[in-house]
């Protein structure tokens, strides 16, 4: 799916509020007439992907030195570079569980246990992510760089609290671990799996190449015969 088909999400203007909730939570609190009444946990199976930006510590420090100018500039960065990046992963049918400083966690869930056509999903959000990253410009003179890495396999789900009435997601699981182990060896601008998400590729004309006994970096797939279905807003 090329750029120019794409509509990025403008981040500085009001959202509706189930833009910040999961599509996995709204699904849950539309069955129960729209409040959590306790503790949940769920079990899923899909695809993984952990999208972190590089030297963004490094970044952070550098604008900080500026003072409030400089917080403004690296709101204004983030902006840039995250509302073609969401505006992506919404077209490609990922669901964001979470945002954590500079990085972003997304689901694709295995429909019907279909978890090759979770894996393709993801490996070509990421696959069209760092393809658009290099072209975005922000207040930063140098263009930044992000890692991408995926796992496949079990997700498990979780609501807790309770305490006033407050209630957090939490997840975990073999792909989200496989998917972490992947970005600690992954380069900037890079696209890494884990060696059971590259299996699942196979049918798609992926092209792989191994890092380790563990983990494949992906460089394309096979051009797409049809669109992909985005999530409903």
């Amino acid at each position: 799916m090329g750029s120019e088909q794409q509509a990025d999400i403008d981040l500085r203007k009001p959202a509706p509020i189930t833009s910040f909730f999961s599509s996995l939570q709204l699904r849950r609190l539309q069955n129960s007439g729209g409040a959590v009444h306790g503790p949940i946990a769920e079990s899923h199976t899909g695809a993984f992907l952990f999208l972190d930006l590089v030297a963004y510590t490094q970044l952070g420090e550098q604008l900080g030195a500026k003072g409030v100018k400089g917080a403004e500039d690296l709101s204004e960065i983030l902006h840039a570079y995250y509302s073609p990046i969401l505006g992506s992963i919404r077209d490609h049918g990922g669901d964001v569980l979470f945002f954590a400083g500079d990085a972003v966690g997304v689901i694709w869930l295995a429909e019907a246990d279909d978890i090759a056509n979770a894996a393709v999903r993801a490996a070509r959000c990421a696959l069209n992510i760092q393809s658009l990253v290099p072209g975005i410009k922000s207040a930063w003179p140098k263009s930044l760089q992000f890692r991408a890495s995926i796992g496949v396999g079990p997700v498990e789900e979780f609501e807790v609290g309770g305490v006033n009435s407050n209630w957090m997601q939490l997840v975990r699981g073999d792909a989200i671990d496989k998917a972490y182990r992947a970005d600690a060896i992954a380069q900037g601008g890079a696209v890494v799996l884990s060696k059971s998400c590259g299996d699942h590729l196979h049918g798609s004309g992926a092209r792989l190449t191994p890092i380790s006994q563990d983990f494949v970096q992906l460089h394309a797939l096979a051009a797409q015969a049809e669109p992909i279905e985005a999530l409903p807003e």
